[in-house]
């Protein structure tokens, strides 16, 4: 992850990373609120052992007191480690790389009492005592569990500060209010610094010469005012750990600037928000300049389909399009021959160049609100590799036919797939694909351009063929035990707006112009999986399989389902079973709740 850069002067000083304060209300010696990390020796004998285990820690975000720990390795159905209360976490923060260890309860480890064991005070205000009361051994021997028993322990060790590394983004408030005014007053020693994400812990920023200049100390903190920070220490006598200011401000909450930072920063994208570096730039100038030179070339050693009725559906906003499709009418065999072509980037980007590990460390496009960071530079993501209206592209492609009367793909001929040369006739998006199926006519004047010598009337009657095939598609699909959940997605409008302000929003509606892509891409992806699958290559290849819900996972969305919302027949059983209880709520409850349980389903977190 990239490190915002401090500007000069703005590091810490050198005494801020190692002085803290005693806890409030002790005098003399400092009392340890926390249990000393054990040391690397004795971390390797206990994985050796398996008395301790390695994992990583994330914290509840509906009760923070709460943490869970999936060890490296395990199974998605397999129990969490559950680490209750801020002692037991020991100083760990969401998203660490922790060692933990097994918490003996139910008996003391010196009597043979029955009575419980009670868990020590723990230090947070919002923490609640905790009794255990079922028996539980640890140690070097396997423990055994009841299925339905929940697996408590502690963390002894941090074994990677993934979590506690990052930038964290926070508002900044006097450590001791004295008239709730807000005010730093001049014999103050720290600054109360409160991450925006509660999972997160509070931290202390010492004000030192540096941190009153930034800040104007001795005066008033604007608590709405963004900074990004960073965990510089945390010892066993401390009850919050000690932070530094790590870059400028972010801006206020709720302005778009510093939202958008806040957000890059928090899903740890912000090292996506700088420029392409000038070699890599060079590379694409002369990955363009030899791709237009050799073009031609190039086509002859693929098949030609340049004279094809191919078109792009998209969103109205994309600004690169990276895939095509083309159907073409079989009457006498009652089929539909379909092509989805794909933008051909690996043809450029080659293995080992500076582009393609600039590539791989962004890994993706992050989409805000006003603006793309593209994961490509503009040379290849928005020309070579866009599939623009009238502009002769490489792409790779794959073929099947499907039949009219009932959707099914057809295995005689098989799929088939090819390097090709293409060349868009038309770019239509959602909403125009969408008025050509419900027969709405587009005024001449406001209808997408066609090229080729092709006819506005050939695009509408490939898609209302695609759109009555690809519907029998859907339904054979859905039938036969699949899912489908439609995530909604918010539409910003900012066409109109001068500073990248949205002036209004609205929720794309998933219609029948969205699903009649989404089943092509569906069936193309289906195609290259069964392709791998059977290939030389089979044990190499990614292949997406979508697991069963968790069983715990399901029944806690169930039990909540039922005891808020009054829905006691929500069927989590199998994926068909998911699809047909959420249709359900939409008939018997409405979009909105509709929506709501939707999204329950997709991220059933608690």
């Amino acid at each position: 992850m990239a490190t915002l850069t401090a500007p000069p002067g703005l590091e810490p000083e050198p005494d801020a990373e190692v002085e803290e304060v005693a806890p409030a209300g002790t005098a003399g010696a400092r009392r340890k609120l926390f249990d000393p990390h054990l040391e690397p020796e004795a971390i390797a004998d206990g994985l050796a052992s398996g008395s301790l285990i390695r994992g990583t820690i994330r914290v509840s975000s509906s009760k923070v007191s709460m943490a869970f720990v999936r060890p490296d390795g395990a199974k998605s159905q397999d129990r969490e480690w559950v680490v209750r209360g801020t002692k037991y976490r020991n100083r760990a923060v969401h998203g660490d790389i922790v060692i933990i260890q097994p918490i003996l309860y139910g008996r003391s480890e010196d009597s043979s009492s029955d009575e419980p064991v009670m868990a020590p005070a723990i230090a947070s205000d919002s923490d609640e005592e905790v009794v255990f009361t079922k028996p539980n051994v640890a140690g070097s021997a396997a423990v055994q569990r009841d299925e339905e028993e929940v697996k408590m322990a502690k963390v002894v060790a941090i074994a990677e500060k993934k979590g506690s590394g990052r930038v964290l983004v926070c508002t900044l408030h006097p450590d001791r209010q004295k008239k709730g005014d807000g005010q730093v007053h001049a014999e103050d020693s720290f600054v109360k610094a409160i991450p925006t994400d509660k999972r997160l812990p509070t931290m202390l920023l010492q004000i030192n010469h540096v941190t009153k200049k930034v800040l104007k100390l001795p005066g008033k903190l604007d608590p709405f005012i963004l900074w990004p920070m960073q965990i510089i220490t945390w010892n066993e006598f401390s009850k919050q750990p000690l932070a530094k200011l790590q870059g400028q401000c972010l801006g206020r909450a709720g302005s778009l600037e510093a939202e958008e930072k806040h957000a890059l920063i928090a899903n740890e994208l912000d090292d996506h928000d700088v420029d392409f570096p000038d070699d890599e730039l060079d590379e694409v100038d002369g990955i363009v300049r030899d791709a237009r030179e050799n073009f031609l070339s190039e086509v002859a050693n693929r098949k030609d389909l340049r004279s094809l009725r191919i078109f792009t559906i998209d969103p109205a906003t994309a600004k690169d399009l990276d895939d095509a499709i083309h159907v073409v009418d079989l009457p006498k065999k009652n089929q539909i021959e379909v092509g989805v072509h794909i933008a051909d980037v690996a043809h450029f980007l080659k293995l080992g160049t500076v582009t393609d590990t600039e590539a791989q460390r962004r890994s993706t496009s992050v989409y805000l609100i006003g603006r793309v960071l593209p994961m490509l530079p503009h040379g290849l993501c928005n020309h070579l590799c866009s599939l623009n209206p009238n502009e002769p592209k490489l792409s790779f492609s794959a073929f099947f036919r499907l039949c009219k009367r009932s959707g099914n793909l057809i295995q005689d001929p098989a799929p088939w797939f090819a390097k090709t040369a293409i060349s868009s006739v038309c770019r239509l998006n959602y909403d125009q694909a969408q008025q050509v199926i419900d027969d709405i006519e587009i005024e001449e004047t406001k209808r997408p351009a066609v090229y080729g010598g092709y006819s506005w009337q050939e695009i509408k009657d490939d898609i209302k063929l695609l759109y009555e095939v690809c519907g029998k598609v859907r339904m054979g699909r859905l039938t036969g035990g699949a899912m489908t959940i439609s995530k909604t997605k918010m539409i910003f409008h900012t066409m109109d707006s001068e500073d990248g302000i949205p002036t209004g929003y609205h929720l794309e509606s998933h219609s029948a112009s969205h699903w009649v892509i989404e089943e092509l891409m569906l069936l193309a992806n289906r195609c290259v999986a069964t392709r791998l699958f059977n290939s030389a290559i089979k044990d190499f290849s990614v292949l997406r399989n979508h697991k069963p819900p968790e069983n715990k996972k399901a029944q806690t969305l169930q039990k909540l389902m039922r005891e808020r919302l009054g829905i006691k027949d929500f069927d989590m059983s199998c994926a068909n079973a998911i699809y047909r209880s959420c249709q359900d709520i939409y008939e018997k409850h409405g979009k909105m709740l509709g929506l709501c349980v939707e999204m329950m389903v997709i991220e059933p977190e608690c």
